[in-house]
């Protein structure tokens, strides 16, 4: 998120007390996404892979993504981690989705549309990859399907 973002100012100026949303406010845009849609909503690391993949990979052939990913994600984890202990405040004190800054890239990202994992059945797969590709990019994917026959 940046500054700009409104939800980021709001979390900045309000006296709600969204603690996570002031945190996220001082991490890129995408970077809190990642973070939120991977800490807050479970999304697994290969469907980040997999919209990381789709949206920039084209362009930088044989790079390691899943690592770039990781450090993203570690280096947010981190961030936060300082704000929160500069606040006084445990990850255990976190109400994740009561934050309006987390429930705001919940919207943006879609992820109230889940389908159950074919790989595990456990895990839930939110239908992100269009919506984060329009908000990031002029063109959507072609979108393909690889039921088993």
């Amino acid at each position: 998120m940046t500054h700009n973002d409104p939800t980021a100012r709001r979390a900045l100026r309000s006296s709600d007390s969204d603690v996570l949303g002031a945190a996220l406010a001082r991490l890129r845009e995408k970077d809190a996404m990642l973070f939120v849609l991977h800490y807050c909503f479970e999304v697994p690391l290969a469907a980040l892979l997999r919209i990381v993949m789709t949206t920039v990979a084209g362009e930088f052939r044989g790079y390691d993504w899943a690592a770039h990913i990781r450090d993203k994600l570690d280096s947010s984890h981190l961030e936060i981690t300082r704000f929160l202990q500069a606040e006084n405040v445990t990850w255990d004190d976190l109400d994740w989705h009561t934050s309006p800054a987390v429930r705001s890239i919940g919207e943006r990202c879609g992820v109230n549309t889940l389908l159950p994992c074919l790989g595990c059945g456990q895990q839930k797969i939110p239908l992100i990859g269009l919506a984060v590709l329009r908000h990031h990019t002029d063109r959507a994917p072609a979108v393909t399907s690889k039921r088993p026959q």
